[in-house]
């Protein structure tokens, strides 16, 4: 019997964001029966540019799926709620849980510059800062989880992440790196 070539690979999905889109928010469990999901921003600036995103039905970048639309992003109670084409029912939208919500810069609303303070920080743009260790480089901020307690998610030398407070006494920022100064032990690692 003659050997049956094997069957072309499918070409794989690249499920990088197009360059230059900003990480808006990363998704966590499903809310209600019409496949939405509860959603933490990265911010106000983020709400406001998901809302008029789930408005307009825009374009947005989903990690794991790719190019999507935002068909609803709405506020309930004091958590936003996303909603994505293709995605009506909550089993099919468990599949997005923990995925990363990406738009275009373009979709940012502008910065409001009279209500800019000096010393204010907007931590939601603190994603890719340099971070150090007692001043010696030490990683990046992966990503920002905002909420009662802003968490700094640190990848480290080896890839790992860990969760630091924003508002922790030893975390420092000099307006370009993210200095931790004297963490307590076992924060970064596993040395005492």
């Amino acid at each position: 019997m003659p050997e049956r070539p094997a069957p072309a690979a499918s070409k794989p999905i690249d499920t990088r964001p197009p360059d230059g889109w900003v990480r808006l928010a990363r998704l966590g469990r499903t809310f209600q029966v019409r496949g939405a999901l509860r959603a933490q921003a990265n911010g106000p600036t983020a709400v406001i540019a998901l809302r008029r995103l789930g408005a307009t039905n825009g374009p947005v970048w989903l990690d794991g799926l790719g190019p999507s639309r935002l068909r609803e992003a709405r506020l309930v109670g004091s958590g936003l709620i996303l909603a994505f084409q293709g995605f009506y029912d909550p089993e099919r939208a468990r599949a997005l849980t923990h995925a990363h919500v990406w738009a275009d810069p373009a979709a940012l609303p502008e910065p409001d510059l009279e209500a800019d303070d000096e010393d204010a920080v907007d931590v939601a743009r603190l994603e890719g800062a340099v971070v150090t260790l007692d001043g010696t480089p030490y990683g990046r901020v992966a990503y920002v989880l905002l909420g009662a307690q802003d968490l700094l998610a640190i990848a480290g030398p080896d890839g790992d992440e860990k969760l630091v407070p924003w508002a922790a006494p030893y975390v420092a920022w000099d307006g370009a790196t993210v200095d931790l100064v004297d963490p307590p032990a076992g924060l970064l690692d596993d040395r005492g």
